[in-house]
């Protein structure tokens, strides 16, 4: 047994610069995140984790607490949040939320989906949410659970279908459900043939990708600035980007050596591989 891995660290000094202001009253946090999965986790290869969301789901792997110290106007707090450091360790591990593509656990499987968070139980069918929601066993997700989520339609508090559920979410669940659990997908194909039709309404246009896994020499990938530029495998190349850096104030072309693993967005459809690897 390989026990419980820290996987998480967060501390909140109040006493520390911070866009949010804080008052006197203001408690030091630590919070702690372990986990006791002994196989890979893929969230966690991206450097995510369920249980690292503060308001979500809980992982069935995963434990956390947090610990209250004392206030901003404390002259112990220094002293607090070094001690808090000491039992995490040096450099200790910093995770972020996940993205909201399915995700197979151990023997879990994640749905992040909006409006995917709910029971129901059939004499032939039957969920069983961990942790509140979104959570379920592998077992669980068989073909026909697979056409049961495609087709249900949740109802808003007020009455009234939730629209977004159908438009976004499962159109989502389907794509991302190909790309992660193949089989599955070819399995479910076969007693639910409309999920080829759920497929072609959606696009990668817009979605986030690992440069290095997309096809070169393909499109032009747009910066937060405007401009446009293309990719040779190797550099990024741009002629009309506003970029203000270096020395020279005006340019005719800026030419950036790449590195493959950053996130872009897919632009044009056939800039996606087989290979490609995903982030949204």
């Amino acid at each position: 047994m390989m026990g419980k891995q820290l996987v998480h660290f967060h501390i909140y000094n109040p006493k520390e610069p911070s866009l949010f202001k804080s008052s006197n009253t203001d408690h030091a946090k630590a919070y702690f995140v372990w986990c006791s999965l002994e196989s890979p986790c893929p969230l966690r290869a991206k450097g995510q984790c369920i249980q690292r969301r503060p308001f979500g789901p809980c992982c069935p792997y995963g434990s956390s607490y947090q610990r209250e110290g004392p206030t901003k106007r404390s002259s112990q707090i220094g002293v607090w949040v070094a001690r808090q450091r000491k039992e995490a360790g040096d450099n200790p591990p910093t995770l972020q939320p996940p993205n909201n593509v399915v995700a197979v656990i151990g023997d879990y499987i994640w749905l992040p989906y909006a409006h995917m968070d709910f029971e129901r139980d059939t004499p032939t069918l039957k969920i069983q949410m961990f942790g509140g929601r979104n959570i379920i066993p592998v077992s669980d997700l068989t073909p026909a659970v697979v056409k049961m989520i495609c087709e249900w339609r949740p109802q808003a508090i007020f009455g009234g279908e939730i629209k977004n559920y159908q438009a976004e979410s499962v159109p989502q669940f389907v794509r991302h459900l190909r790309e992660i659990m193949p089989d599955l997908y070819a399995a479910t194909l076969t007693v639910y043939p409309k999920l080829a039709e759920i497929l072609a309404k959606t696009t990668d246009i817009g979605r986030k990708a690992i440069l290095g896994t997309l096809a070169p020499n393909v499109g032009q990938f747009v910066d937060i600035y405007g401009g446009h530029w293309t990719w040779d495998g190797t550099w990024l190349v741009s002629v009309d980007s506003k970029m203000a850096f270096g020395l020279a104030s005006k340019f005719t072309e800026i030419r950036v050596k790449a590195d493959l693993g950053c996130e872009v967005v897919v632009t044009d459809e056939a800039q996606v591989l087989p290979t490609t690897e995903f982030r949204s």
